[in-house]
């Protein structure tokens, strides 16, 4: 992933340099989120910075805190080590999970493409539409251990280069969501956003659990730019309708024609905290 960091800072730092001589020249427009780590070891997302390996900057990558100071690494490159699964085609439209879970990846010995991921945690991430936009989770022992999930942060992270609104009023999209993913367990759900007032509603579910993405009776702001942040909009509700928990909503669509829309829901609990995304019907 990191293309084993701590044997080779002074590539990374070499990368830097290469980064920061590029100046803003094609750069990329990355936003993004994560909830707040509980652990010595914590991930962040923002814009890839390493050049070399599988990796290339400028695209949606993630950071871990204790290797080589948080520098951030793409996604997309994060994929050729990742075992995937294809979420139910016909009604999840396609989506892949990528799984990479220190220490069943391990790598091939000599393979620049795939070096081993000792160390670096659990990543299970989500590619949303053909953009360069992603959801997930990531912990220190995913579902092994006991506890499992531990130190658990959820995230999205994409390139916002070449937004522009959907037109209508009634705009569907197709979700999925992640929530200490095991044994292809995921959310589904759907989202209708309306681009004359700028506002959606939406939920997921798995089983007898739905998320609302909006309070019951309510809708979700975002701005001209695609981009919502909205406090006490989420609610985590369990059988009997009872809301067990009610968290922000952040989150961004994507695209020409915001073809796609990723986000998490921050409950303030790791162990409640959900990432989800999706693309238009």
């Amino acid at each position: 992933m990191i293309m084993k960091m701590h044997k080779r800072i002074s590539q990374l730092a070499i990368a830097l340099t290469v980064v920061s001589l590029a100046g803003t020249a094609a750069a990329a427009n990355i936003v993004g989120a994560q909830s707040a780590g509980s652990g010595t070891s914590t991930i962040s997302v923002g814009e890839s910075q390493v050049p070399f390996g599988p990796h290339t900057a400028g695209k949606a990558g993630v950071g871990i805190s204790s290797y080589a100071g948080g520098i951030k690494v793409d996604f997309q490159g994060l994929t050729p080590s990742s075992a995937a699964t294809v979420l139910h085609p016909g009604t999840d439209k396609g989506m892949t999970v990528y799984k990479l879970h220190d220490p069943i990846t391990t790598g091939t010995p000599g393979d620049p493409n795939n070096p081993a991921h000792a160390g670096l945690g659990s990543f299970n991430f989500v590619k949303v539409g053909t953009g360069d936009v992603w959801f997930g989770e990531w912990s220190t022992n995913g579902n092994t251990g006991s506890p499992t999930y531990q130190n658990r942060q959820v995230y999205y992270v994409g390139d916002k280069t070449g937004y522009t609104a959907a037109t209508g009023t009634a705009v569907g999209y197709t979700l999925t969501g992640l929530h200490r993913y095991g044994a292809n367990t995921h959310l589904t759900g759907s989202l209708t956003a309306n681009f004359s007032s700028r506002t959606f509603h939406g939920d997921l579910s798995i089983g007898a659990t739905q998320i609302r993405l909006g309070t019951s009776g309510s809708q979700i702001a975002f701005d001209t730019n695609g981009h919502f942040d909205a406090a006490n909009a989420g609610q985590w509700v369990i059988p009997g309708n009872l809301v067990l928990a009610t968290g922000t909503v952040k989150g961004d669509f994507f695209g020409a024609g915001a073809t796609a829309v990723a986000g998490i829901v921050d409950f303030g609990n790791p162990a409640l905290n959900i990432a989800w995304g999706g693309t238009k019907n």
